[in-house]
């Protein structure tokens, strides 16, 4: 098994790259206080949600209240939320974190705790059934954000 062959480099410090495979595979950690390297752009973030949202929307995390973000296509539900963790630098997201949650594990949703959870918008009543505690509904699609409480 080629992942546990190869040791991982010291953070920061140095980049392996295996020429086995076709793209050539490198890989490297960051260092602590280095910025990220993002796989993705952040332009499907704010091209979903306008600044209000967006600001609400990091604000909400930031506070650590609970998120639902919703859209049709799951490809948006994982760069929105990767971009959302990806602003948070240096901070860390320690708490709970679906970006595109399948629907049999719907029950998540009762944990009590803050989570990022990305849901298809077919599932949207399903998810607010299953909530116990209010929440963040933010709806990439349409550009809306609002709070839905089960009370």
């Amino acid at each position: 098994n080629i992942v546990s062959e190869i040791p991982l480099p010291p953070p920061g410090k140095y980049e392996i790259q295996y020429k086995g495979l076709d793209p050539l595979v490198r890989l490297r950690q960051s260092a602590s206080n280095e910025l990220p390297q993002l796989g993705i752009t952040l332009a499907e973030l704010f091209s979903s949600l306008n600044i209000d949202n967006a600001l609400s929307l990091f604000v909400t995390v930031l506070l650590e209240h609970r998120v639902l973000l919703v859209s049709q296509r799951p490809n948006r539900l994982l760069k929105c939320a990767e971009g959302i963790i990806n602003l948070l630098f240096p901070l860390k997201y320690k708490a709970l974190y679906f970006p595109v949650l399948p629907v049999s594990l719907i029950d998540i949703l009762y944990t009590p705790g803050p989570c990022i959870v990305g849901i298809l918008s077919k599932h949207l009543p399903l998810a607010k059934e299953r909530s116990i505690r209010g929440m963040m509904i933010f709806n990439l699609d349409h550009n809306a954000c609002e709070y839905w409480s089960p009370f």
